[in-house]
């Protein structure tokens, strides 16, 4: 791991490499599912395709730490609500018209033709995507005293001299653990909506003389072809943490010239697609007190003395019964080398060799 072969590609997509190379903290977004804290993330290690939470066996804290180190809910009260549109329209329009004329013979036999060939086309494209965001954070479970390198932990570090017990570390334990649940709940609804119509004619006139003799005879040929057509297209995409709602809809509708009428299971299903989006945007709405309910609920009641205290004790039950309420909107995790013992148990090594 280095800062050059770790920077990622596009610089403005998040990377957890290049951020446990940085040693910086990592908030994590976190959806209905119990995890201990303490529990180890690798970024790096060889036998894994992708970042991955580790056994709780595997965790580079101390087993005794974990047990006495007492968990604390720290409130807060921080939110923020987005909105966002944008609308784009386009419109083509094509015409062509073409004419030919000859005629063969002579003055005893002979014909000639002209033929008018016309052809029009438009269209017409309208988009509009709109999202409604909302957040809310009321609090942080975290250790109240800051955790401890186990044994084998410590003696892997002292194993190796420099760079090689570093990475012999992260190989085994990897580089974050999870210090702490960020409570709250998180919404969005994101809806696209486009429309299509076009319109496209031909029309084609031919008139053809035909001489023999004295006698002349005319044909006219007139043909003329039309056609509509209109598109409706709408796409939803929504998530709510504290619901546990994570979905992707999409419906469409179209009308053409020989069939008038719209399929009506078409249109049943924008409509749903709309209510989907409105129902949701309500729960975005009613963010705050759903997540103040819920954290009642939980016996975290920040009122009173308590609350003036500053921080409340929490059990390890109670936590567990927070990732499975869904009230676990980010996950803290911090570097093992951030840690305390780490630092010292590392350049105790490192000045003494």
């Amino acid at each position: 791991m280095g800062l050059v072969e770790d920077f990622p590609q596009d610089p403005f997509f998040p990377s957890l490499r290049y951020a446990a190379t940085c040693q910086a903290p990592v908030r994590l977004p976190w959806a209905k599912e119990s995890i201990m804290l303490g529990t180890s993330l690798s970024v790096s290690r060889q036998d894994a395709v992708k970042s991955s939470f580790l056994d709780k066996s595997l965790s580079a804290l101390s087993k005794e730490s974990l047990e006495q180190s007492q968990l604390v809910y720290s409130c807060v009260s921080r939110g923020s609500v987005v909105t966002a549109e944008t609308k784009t329209e386009a419109s083509s329009h094509e015409h062509s018209d073409y004419s030919i004329s000859a005629s063969i013979g002579g003055s005893f036999l002979g014909a000639s033709g002209r033929v008018r060939y016309e052809r029009a086309a438009a269209s017409d494209e309208n988009r509009i995507r709109g999202s409604f965001r909302t957040r809310y954070e009321n609090g942080m479970v975290s250790f109240q005293d800051e955790p401890r390198l186990s044994p084998a932990a410590v003696a892997l570090l002292r194993g190796k001299d420099g760079q090689a017990a570093q990475q012999a570390f992260r190989d085994k334990y990897g580089e974050y653990y999870v210090a702490g649940y960020i409570l709250g709940g998180a919404n969005a609804t994101m809806v696209g909506v486009s429309t299509l119509e076009s319109a496209e004619s031909k029309d084609m006139k031919a008139t053809i003389t035909i001489k023999v003799l004295f006698i002349k005879k005319s044909i006219h040929i007139e043909k003329s072809d039309s056609a509509t057509r209109a598109l409706g297209a709408a796409s939803l995409a929504a998530y709510d943490t504290l619901a546990g709602i994570e979905l992707t809809v999409a419906a469409s509708a179209q009308e053409e010239t020989n069939k008038r009428e719209v399929d009506p299971n078409a249109l049943a299903s924008i409509a749903g697609l709309i209510d989907t989006a409105l129902d949701n945007q309500d729960r975005g709405w009613n963010l705050v007190e759903r997540v103040e309910a819920k954290t009642g609920q939980m016996g975290l009641d920040t009122s009173g003395v308590v609350a003036a205290a500053g921080r409340l004790p929490i059990s390890r039950e109670q936590c567990d019964q927070l990732c499975r309420e869904g009230l676990v909107v980010e996950l803290l995790l911090l570097p093992y080398a951030g840690l305390r013992h780490y630092v010292q148990t590392y350049y105790s090594v490192t000045s003494s060799s």
